[in-house]
């Protein structure tokens, strides 16, 4: 939810959540995203293994992860399964505001 809230401050930006990792698997399916902040830990299935099943039909929508332990192993773990990037909780808000918008701003030309 504090996630949910900080993407919502960032202009022109809105959120939808889900519960676990199927749900997120077919709402990728139905809707179209500018991009997907993972959670590593879900009930159902890890933030890893959704990214894997997302990455089968959608291979180019980024992908950042979120989770509260940083480690090389997630890192190898994160990238191997297709994630961009993982941010560490807690974050400065203003380095996740510009991580966001950096991914979120992929499809438009910078001058």
């Amino acid at each position: 939810l504090v996630t949910k809230k900080n993407i919502e401050k960032i202009k022109g930006h809105s959120c939808e959540t889900t519960s676990n990792g199927r749900q997120s698997i077919s709402i990728v399916k139905e809707k179209n995203f500018d991009l997907i902040l993972m959670d590593i830990n879900m009930p159902d299935m890890d933030g890893f293994e959704v990214t894997k099943h997302v990455r089968m039909f959608n291979p180019n929508i980024p992908i950042l992860a979120l989770t509260a332990l940083n480690s090389s192993e997630i890192e190898e773990k994160a990238h191997q399964a297709g994630i961009n990037q993982v941010i560490t909780k807690p974050y400065n808000f203003e380095e996740f505001k510009e991580t966001i918008l950096s991914y979120s701003n992929v499809t438009h030309s910078h001058f």
